[in-house]
C-alpha cells in the first residue's frame, strides 16, 4: 500500500516529466511548422498563333483559389483582335460568379446577377458596375509560350455611357495587359 507521501511525489515528478516532454514536444514541433502551399499563380499557356482571332475559353487546372474558393479550375477568357491577345477574369465583378459565354450575342454572362459583359470586358447591362480585370500577360522569349499571371490585374474605371459602363481601348491595350501581335514574328 502507497502511503500519502508517497502518492503525492509520484505526482508531482509526473507532472513534472509531462511538463518537460510537453515543453520538448513543443519546442520540437516548432521547428517544422505547417506549411500552407499556394496555388500557382502563373500559367503557361500555347504561342499566339495558335489562338485564332476571336474568344477562346482557357482553364487553369490547381488555380482554384485565387479568385473564387472551388474545387474547379479556374477559366480565363482569351480574346485575339488584329492588333494583339489579352486575357479577361471569368468572374463577374458584382456578385463574383463565374460567367458564361453567349456566343449568339457576343457577350459574357453572369449566371448569378444577369449583368452583360462583352469581350472587351465592358458592361453593357448591370447591376455590375466594375469592368473585367484583364490579367497581365506575357510571352516567352525563347519556347513562344504565353505567360498569364493571376495575380496582376488590370482595374480601370469605367464610364457610364446609356445604360452601361465603357473603358477606353486605349487605355486598356497596354503592356503588360496587352499582347501585342507584332511581338510574336
Amino acid at each position: 500500500m502507497i502511503d500519502r507521501r508517497h502518492f503525492l511525489t509520484i505526482i508531482g515528478w509526473g507532472g513534472i516529466v509531462a511538463f518537460t516532454g510537453l515543453s520538448v514536444y513543443g519546442s520540437i514541433r516548432f521547428l517544422f511548422p505547417t506549411v500552407l502551399y499556394e496555388p500557382p499563380t502563373t500559367f503557361r499557356l500555347n504561342r499566339l498563333e495558335s489562338y485564332p482571332i476571336g474568344f477562346t475559353e482557357a482553364f487553369l487546372e490547381n488555380a482554384a483559389r485565387l479568385f473564387i474558393n472551388q474545387d474547379k479550375a479556374l477559366k480565363i477568357f482569351l480574346v485575339r483582335n488584329e492588333r494583339g491577345l489579352y486575357a479577361l477574369t471569368a468572374l463577374c465583378r458584382y456578385e463574383g460568379c463565374a460567367l458564361d459565354p453567349e456566343y449568339d450575342i457576343k457577350m459574357l454572362k453572369c449566371s448569378c446577377c444577369g449583368s452583360l459583359y462583352d469581350f472587351e470586358g465592358n458592361i453593357h447591362r448591370g447591376p455590375a458596375e466594375q469592368a473585367l480585370w484583364r490579367l497581365k500577360i506575357d510571352q516567352d522569349p525563347i519556347s513562344g509560350e504565353i505567360i498569364v499571371d493571376a495575380t496582376a490585374r488590370q482595374d480601370l474605371a469605367p464610364k457610364k455611357i446609356g445604360i452601361g459602363y465603357f473603358v477606353d481601348k486605349s487605355a486598356r491595350e497596354v503592356k503588360p495587359f496587352f499582347l501585342s501581335a507584332l511581338r510574336s514574328a
